[in-house]
């Protein structure tokens, strides 16, 4: 009786395995065993920081964001940092560290954890370690940190830019002489989107936004009423004001691109979130249509380049202060496409006020990893199209030699 028992209880356990093996099979194709081998070390919760959790895994994703602090510090062959660099860049290096270790395929039991990157961003006032936090601003603050401790590696004449730091050029246009009054570089680190149920498209009773409807939302010129016109007041004689069209484009775009989608809305006095689904690009966001040109904006080249010097430093094959200028490149006669490949993807689960943080990374063409905290998983692309996601980080696709 006894043997029948155990041998019903191994047939059982047989069949189980072999229909999770079908299972996977289907689920992940033929190299689900490759696969499974190929997982990304996990993150410790040590006690509300999913939000930089989340922004960590996000970033190790991104190869031009890795590169760059690897060049940044010189790195030694030996993978040794100087006792100077840890003291002055206490960030950055801690932050290198971590994303080293989150870069190296494993099989998914490894698990580390930010307690020395959130020492290090308290030496510059940010106490990060117990306190929730929203993904975005931390996103915020880590650049900042990073920013600040370049200054100090970086030679103070060469120019300091980040992968993740781009620059507009804004030009308000008056409508009546059409001439440019204003016009002025601004730099940014992140591009901030809103939703909009008038924007959205309904299929089979799902509403959603387009991130390249949202885009071109945002890049639309935008008319600014009752300002004073130089020209036109100096062509009747007296003050003039005028209609002005505001327009924004990319001078300088980032290698690394991060795209928040402001869920956020005040409603009756009280903070709501907004569900809205959000489609995105995976393969190529196309970004040439608000690029800077210069046949429609008039510019002064020399003084523009002058303020922007292309300057770098090189790490092998790759430069670790790189300026891709579009201003400089969009001359008459010069194009250029601008087209990005998402990397990582940030989600918000919960209630405005609260809730969880993941992250979807790129593993490759076919996988994306899944990591909340401790877990760590393999996860489709049609599972990340499902997602509402909050903040997705695209890398700039190389540009032709």
């Amino acid at each position: 009786m006894l043997q029948e028992l155990v041998k019903q209880h191994l047939s059982s356990l047989l069949i189980t395995g072999a229909i999770a093996a079908v299972s996977a099979y289907v689920m992940w194709g033929g190299d689900y065993k490759w696969k499974k081998g190929h997982l990304r070390p996990s993150l410790e919760n040590l006690g509300n920081n999913c939000f930089l959790n989340c922004v960590t895994q996000a970033l190790s994703s991104v190869d031009s964001f890795h590169l760059w602090l690897k060049g940044l510090t010189f790195e030694a062959e030996d993978g040794k940092l100087s006792i100077e660099i840890r003291d002055h860049a206490p960030v950055i290096t801690a932050l290198l560290d971590i994303i080293k270790i989150l870069r190296v395929p494993t099989d998914g039991s490894q698990s580390t954890s930010l307690r020395k990157v959130h020492v290090a961003m308290s030496k510059h006032g940010f106490e990060t370690l117990f306190t929730q936090e929203d993904a975005y601003e931390a996103f915020q603050i880590l650049v900042s940190c990073i920013e600040q401790e370049s200054r100090y590696l970086l030679p103070k004449k060469q120019l300091f830019t980040t992968p993740v730091q781009g620059k507009f050029i804004i030009s308000l246009e008056c409508l009546e002489c059409r001439s440019v009054s204003s016009k002025r570089i601004e730099p940014f680190d992140n591009i901030n989107l809103h939703l909009s149920t008038k924007e959205s498209v309904i299929i089979s009773n799902i509403s959603f936004n387009s991130l390249q409807d949202m885009l071109y939302t945002y890049f639309t010129p935008e008319t600014v009423s009752d300002v004073e016109c130089d020209s036109c007041s100096q062509q009747w004689g007296e003050v003039t004001k005028c209609d002005f069209k505001k327009v924004i484009r990319i001078a300088k775009a980032p290698k690394c691109l991060c795209i928040q989608i402001n869920r956020t809305e005040f409603r009756n006095g009280s903070t709501t979130k907004n569900n809205l689904h959000v489609s995105f690009p995976i393969d190529s966001l196309d970004l040439t249509l608000f690029a800077y040109r210069a046949l429609s904006i008039k510019c002064e080249w020399d003084d523009f380049i002058e303020q922007e010097p292309a300057v770098s430093r090189p790490l092998g094959d790759y430069e670790i202060v790189r300026s891709y200028s579009l201003v400089k490149e969009s001359r008459p006669g010069l194009t250029e496409s601008l087209h990005y490949t998402l990397k990582s993807v940030i989600v918000h689960h919960g209630a405005a006020n609260g809730g969880h943080y993941v992250t979807y990374r790129k593993l490759d063409d076919k996988f994306w990893l899944y990591a909340s905290d401790e877990i760590v998983r393999l996860a489709t692309q049609a599972e990340l199209e499902r997602q509402q996601v909050y903040l997705l980080l695209y890398e700039r696709q190389s540009l032709p030699e």
